[in-house]
């Protein structure tokens, strides 16, 4: 059965209406095609935060309301924020054509059970200064947020040292029309906890429910590299597969390739700002 991940999401109360350095969060959904299905569907499996009052990687600048429960985005047509063209103003926890939800928190929501990459500031004191994070869920057989749905699956885990990525594909698979949100998993892991994890920020846990299936990723691949590596090519044939995208492929005869990404300890010392976790 499909793994449902049903999240609470908190909403922190400040008295103030206006508040900097918070964090805007993107939810990734199951959203089959363009919908607005979001309050119907239980599955998330793409997150992304973005620190407010910036210029964020899209040209545009994020303020949280709390009063109000809204997100006011500024967008600009050019590099750093210049020459402004609009202002949209986003209701939290309310379902967009993409099938994504909006909330702000006053705090980074590194969640347990995750692979993430963070960006931390170019002038950072301290290396819990983030400005962009995106996360995936480790030991779950999914489908990134893409232009459509099918043939293509991912399965992530994590030791000390690398996180592992398997990729697989089904070119039987029937794929959706066109993309809608986030994307349907199966979980081969039904724990979730709070804790420190690798990047030495706070872990927080996902209140819900998670329902366990088999995944035969990462027993039946197989491959050799080291540092940030891909190794494997596209299968074709038949597969006998369902015709239903949903349907997860971390199958061993759907192997297409591995990759490896070292693990990073974020540090603002560093020349490059940008490190992947696993929390």
């Amino acid at each position: 059965m499909m793994k449902q991940l049903i999240l609470v999401i908190s909403l922190i109360a400040i008295a103030s209406t206006l508040v900097s350095a918070d964090y805007v969060n993107y939810y990734a959904y199951e959203d089959v095609d363009y919908g607005y299905s979001c309050p119907n569907a239980s599955l998330i499996i793409n997150m992304y935060s973005v620190q407010t009052d910036i210029c964020s990687y899209q040209n545009s600048i994020f303020t949280c309301d709390y009063e109000s429960q809204t997100i006011i985005q500024q967008d600009f047509r050019s590099p750093g924020c210049k020459n402004f063209i609009t202002n949209t103003t986003i209701a939290w926890n309310t379902c967009d054509v993409f099938g994504i939800t909006y909330n702000c928190t006053a705090n980074l929501p590194v969640v347990a059970g995750t692979l993430t990459n963070l960006t931390l500031a170019s002038n950072c004191n301290n290396a819990s200064d983030v400005i962009y994070a995106s996360s995936v869920f480790l030991n779950e057989c999914r489908e990134d947020y893409p232009y459509y749905f099918g043939q293509t699956w991912y399965f992530s885990t994590c030791n000390s040292t690398y996180a592992t990525t398997y990729t697989y594909y089904d070119p039987q698979q029937a794929i959706s029309s066109s993309s809608g949100g986030g994307s349907g998993s199966y979980s081969s892991s039904s724990s979730s906890s709070s804790g420190t994890g690798s990047s030495g920020l706070t872990v927080q846990e996902i209140p819900g429910e998670k329902s366990s299936a088999s995944s035969s990723a990462s027993s039946s691949a197989s491959s050799s590299a080291s540092g940030s590596s891909f190794s494997g090519s596209q299968q074709t044939g038949t597969s006998g597969s369902s015709n239903d995208y949903w349907v997860p492929k971390c199958e061993s005869q759907y192997l297409q390739g591995t990759s490896y990404t070292q693990l990073t300890t974020p540090t603002c010392s560093q020349s490059t700002q940008t490190f992947t976790v696993c929390n």
